[in-house]
């Protein structure tokens, strides 16, 4: 199996490469409406990568709170992007990469010890750090596709966002599109990383590396990169088989179609 990254390492290399890539953008380019979330600018979407460094950190030191439901997150996002409306972009960036070493800092004070997060949650330091990961991975793509520029999502980060996010998945579930499911999933990821088990009973989940059942009703192939995006909304499923870019198969495969479908954004 191969050995990740450190969290940490991971989370500056995102950041040092989103950084990178926005960082000569011009006015023009900073009023493009970003094509998967239609409602912010390119303006807005750099900020909001760069503010969750600093909520982390502000939330990690006593400064701010964690929101209690996952219904309140983009509240508390357009709420932060308000406070900080018309701060320059190399001023935010500066901020990000000075919020990221704090971040790192605050967490490595805590060893292995779970932390508070979004929804009551507990994460490991870890967990922490590659949930950041995620926001950076995930809208550093948004912002490339914007500005159609290259964009690079390593697997060995994508496992890091994946693992996190999916250690959150009990929390994040759509009360009303998981209503009732009961099947059972297996992530299998290309390069030999670990799978991920997800199996729904009635509409309730457990998450783990393993399952008591020997063959999952669906399971889901591809790269971690490839999954990643299609775990948050910017690669359909169907176009991720189109594009040979990940495949289902078991008992029920049609269900790998629809179960990103199943959660709320984190």
């Amino acid at each position: 199996m191969p050995t990740l990254p450190d969290s940490a390492t991971a989370l500056r290399a995102a950041t040092n490469r989103f950084i990178a890539m926005v960082r000569d953008v011009d006015e023009s380019q900073l009023a493009s409406i970003v094509p998967a979330t239609p409602d912010w600018t390119v303006r807005q979407a750099i900020s909001h990568v760069a503010l969750g460094a600093a909520y982390y950190a502000d939330c990690l030191a006593g400064r701010d709170q964690w929101v209690d439901s996952p219904t309140q997150t983009a509240e508390k996002n357009t709420a932060l992007l308000e406070i900080r409306r018309g701060v320059p972009v190399p001023t935010a960036l500066a901020d990000m990469a000075g919020a990221v070493d704090e971040v790192i800092d605050l967490l490595a004070a805590l060893g292995d010890e779970p932390v508070g997060f979004h929804a009551r949650q507990l994460l490991t330091p870890q967990g922490i750090q590659s949930m950041l990961v995620n926001e950076v991975l995930v809208h550093g793509h948004d912002v490339a596709q914007a500005l159609r520029r290259p964009w690079k999502i390593p697997d060995d980060e994508a496992i890091l966002a994946l693992q996190a996010m999916t250690a959150l998945c009990a929390a994040w579930l759509d009360p009303v599109k998981s209503a009732g499911h009961t099947a059972s999933y297996q992530i299998r990821l290309r390069g030999r990383y670990e799978d991920i088990w997800l199996v729904f009973r009635s509409g309730k989940l457990s998450v783990g590396s393993d399952s008591p059942q020997k063959r999952a009703d669906c399971v889901v192939y591809g790269p971690p990169s490839s999954l990643l995006l299609v775990m948050t909304g910017r690669l359909s499923p169907m176009g991720a088989f189109l594009r040979l870019k990940s495949v289902s198969w078991g008992r029920k495969p049609w269900l790998g179609l629809t179960l990103s479908r199943r959660f709320r954004s984190i």
